[in-house]
């Protein structure tokens, strides 16, 4: 019951900072320039939305480092909101969201930090008709380890993302439903994987 409000209230606290730049367009009473730099930290709350709704959604660009950079840049663009929110919500109110969406920021960029330090580029096979599978290896010196494997399709330099499992040396977890639909790719998939790493391409 805590975990989930906790979550309820960075929620909160995430999408107050996205919008304050909408709050002070709203108020009517910026000036020109006020206005200008509250539209510009809209943008920024856009792109923020536009990769996280991309990356629930399973879309991501096709080349890893690619990935990367837009990570990068929306944890960069959340850190400006969070900042803006701190100087433009009123009194108490911008303090209380400044700090929530401020320690959500920060969970955010450690554990992108973390996956960058412990895990590795992902393997990636093609399986024909654009259908591509990777894995790869994630493991923390005091937490989980194991292996992440992702099907999907490739639109020119998108991915959509089909099918997603982790599978966790030290936590138990079942096979997705879906598995079963996806068994011929996900064979050849691991089939070509093991050929990769044969070939000396060894995770770390």
């Amino acid at each position: 019951m805590l975990f989930k409000a906790l979550l309820a209230l960075f929620a909160v606290g995430i999408l107050a900072a996205l919008l304050s730049p909408l709050a002070q367009l709203r108020t009517g009473k910026l000036d020109a320039a006020g206005a200008m730099t509250a539209r510009r930290h809209l943008s920024l709350s856009g792109l923020v939305v536009a990769i996280a709704v991309a990356a629930v959604s399973g879309f991501s660009f096709a080349g890893h480092a690619a990935n990367v950079i837009a990570i990068a840049l929306a944890l960069i663009a959340a850190g400006v909101l969070v900042l803006y929110s701190f100087g433009t919500l009123p009194g108490v109110v911008g303090i209380a969201t400044g700090l929530v969406a401020g320690v959500a920021w920060l969970l955010a960029l450690l554990f992108c930090a973390m996956s960058l330090a412990f895990g590795n580029s992902p393997v990636t096979v093609a399986l024909g008709d654009g259908m591509y599978c990777s894995e790869s290896v994630y493991g923390f010196v005091t937490g989980d380890s194991g292996e992440e494997t992702d099907l999907y399709q490739r639109y020119l330099i998108i991915d959509h993302t089909v099918y997603h499992q982790i599978h966790s040396d030290i936590y138990p977890n079942e096979p997705r439903p879906e598995r079963a639909r996806f068994a011929s790719e996900l064979a050849r998939c691991q089939a070509g994987i093991n050929l990769v790493y044969a070939a000396g391409a060894h995770p770390g």
